[in-house]
């Protein structure tokens, strides 16, 4: 559906009269933000296992989904579990910027 809305926007807004290509644009962003935000939902719950009860299909579906998004699936999902197992503490969050050892220091 994200694909046929961007090829209707690109192909045929340019040929609306003025004051309805420019009207047409921010409708667009609208409906794509919504349906990109369903498809990034449905993406997120595969990486807790929670879209299916068989982890390999979570695994396929998420993949593909966050592969249309742009977004590595697997270490994504990495990250945010250790993310999510880290709620509510005090330490640093270094699940979302990891440290780095060079020659056993830290930079």
């Amino acid at each position: 559906m994200a694909y046929l809305l961007f090829y209707i926007a690109t192909t045929y807004f340019h040929k609306l009269p003025y004051p309805f290509s420019f009207l047409a644009w921010p409708i667009y962003w609208a409906i794509q933000g919504c349906i990109l935000t369903g498809v990034w939902v449905i993406a997120h719950e595969c990486g807790h296992h929670a879209f299916s009860k068989y982890q390999l299909v979570d695994d396929m579906v998420g993949l593909t989904l966050h592969s249309c998004l742009l977004v590595p699936y697997f270490s994504w999902k990495i990250s945010h579990r250790r993310h999510h197992s880290n709620t509510g503490s005090l330490r640093p969050r270094r699940s979302v910027c990891p440290e780095t050892k060079i020659k056993g220091i830290m930079v």
